[in-house]
């Protein structure tokens, strides 16, 4: 699986936690209102060909699992 809360072997920033799961929030209003959303996490200088897509639907990733990945399309639903 690759969304999971945050682990204490693995600390995080709580600022960052938190700007993560408020851009979960405006994710769920989007596509809640009826719209999609391309988003793709990955450095300017990545090349299309390592970007690959992951199926991501927010009905059963919660806010304090969701996660960004590096290289990786998400493919967002609801």
């Amino acid at each position: 699986m690759y969304f999971a809360p945050p682990e204490d072997w693995n600390p995080e920033d709580e600022d960052n936690i938190e700007a993560t799961g408020a851009v979960y929030d405006v994710l769920v209003g989007i596509l809640t209102g009826g719209h999609k959303v391309d988003l793709i996490d990955a450095w300017s200088n990545t090349l299309l060909e390592a970007i690959t897509a992951l199926d991501v639907s927010l009905s059963e990733v919660d806010r304090d699992s969701f996660r960004f990945f590096e290289n990786r399309k998400f493919n967002l639903s609801r």
